[in-house]
């Protein structure tokens, strides 16, 4: 919670804004609002990190039962008649090395491995024209496949959107904390 000088006046506490906060108070605000961050942006990091990883583990099994019992799998079964079981493991393993891409970039506290979510957004366009031109050649278009060519690019650009709204909340509190001290030394 952020420390605040409340007043009540009858039922709601409102907050009185015409005295200013001394130095002890803001950094008590500035603190606070780093650390909520802190806590929402390693939430928000797991829990993105937990459902990649997750998509990864079925792209890998779905990989393997390919390999084990090809066309087994109502959604590669379709394409039966169009590709080999091999180019089918290829792309599902594509897609798992995707996910593992994602994951890893958006974990990773480092620039060099953030820009692994945009790169795996690329992959993830290659890997869709790959799905939809095999969908395009089925008799019918297949509604229910959708989510084959579309999963990892979606799921990317949710990434790449979260991570964009966590550096950008780190660096309004680092613009706050830099207006405190620049209004300190005024």
């Amino acid at each position: 919670m952020i420390p605040w000088r409340r007043r009540e006046y009858g039922v709601l506490p409102v907050v009185d804004d015409t005295e200013l906060l001394d130095l002890q108070e803001q950094e008590k605000v500035v603190q606070a609002l780093e650390a909520t961050h802190r806590r929402q942006s390693f939430m928000w990091r797991v829990i993105f990190a937990t459902f990649t990883t997750i998509f990864s583990l079925f792209f890998l099994t779905s990989a393997y039962w390919q390999l084990v019992s090809p066309w087994d799998l109502k959604y590669h079964a379709y394409f039966m008649e169009e590709l080999t079981s091999m180019s089918v493991v290829t792309a599902d393993v594509a897609e798992a090395f995707i996910y593992v891409m994602m994951t890893w970039g958006f974990i990773s506290s480092d620039k060099k491995h953030r820009r692994l979510i945009p790169l795996s957004f690329a992959g993830g366009v290659g890997v869709a024209m790959f799905w939809l031109h095999y969908m395009q050649r089925l008799s019918r278009i297949r509604w229910d496949l959708l989510w084959l060519p579309f999963g990892p690019c979606s799921c990317s650009a949710i990434c790449m959107y979260v991570d964009h709204l966590i550096l950008d909340t780190q660096r309004d509190v680092r613009n706050l904390r830099a207006a405190m001290y620049h209004f300190k030394r005024t």
